[in-house]
């Protein structure tokens, strides 16, 4: 345990891959057929590591950071026994979460994995507003260690 809070510690940067996709078999049926873009800037987090998300075996670490309500928001955890990592990356052209899942290298410290659905959040208060999407074509997204 403390191994990995020694393992992401710091800054970190998180991506998504350049990508047009649209929604499908959305909750709220009129969200269907939408056009969501993302791009393929890195986002720079100072520190976001917040230590133990939830005291359980293996324990499961989580990270946050970005404005609330804001541009550049971004929730994840990994897990610290199989290194499964879930992430939440907000949108704010489009005004949802692309919701994410990976693994986790610890020796290389950085996180890997796609994004298949979405939560729709409309007015932007972090909670979804209008339910969630299946991603027509799937992105990607990394989750690095920033290097001095």
């Amino acid at each position: 345990q403390v191994r990995m809070q020694e393992i992401l510690g710091g800054d970190w940067r998180v991506r998504t891959t350049q990508t047009v996709t649209s929604l499908t078999r959305c909750e709220n049926r009129s969200f269907d057929g939408r056009v969501v873009a993302s791009d393929s800037t890195w986002v720079t987090y100072v520190a976001p590591w917040k230590g133990l998300a939830y005291d359980t075996f293996p324990p499961i670490f989580a990270m946050s950071g970005g404005e609330s309500g804001g541009r550049n928001q971004f929730t994840a955890t990994i897990e610290a026994g199989t290194c499964l990592t879930r992430a939440r990356i907000w949108n704010d052209r489009d005004r949802l979460w692309f919701l994410c899942s990976g693994a986790f290298d610890p020796v290389t410290r950085k996180a890997t994995g796609t994004c298949t659905r979405v939560e729709i959040d409309s007015d932007a208060d972090a909670f979804t507003s209008e339910g969630t999407c299946v991603l027509t074509n799937p992105l990607f997204f990394d989750l690095v260690a920033a290097v001095d």
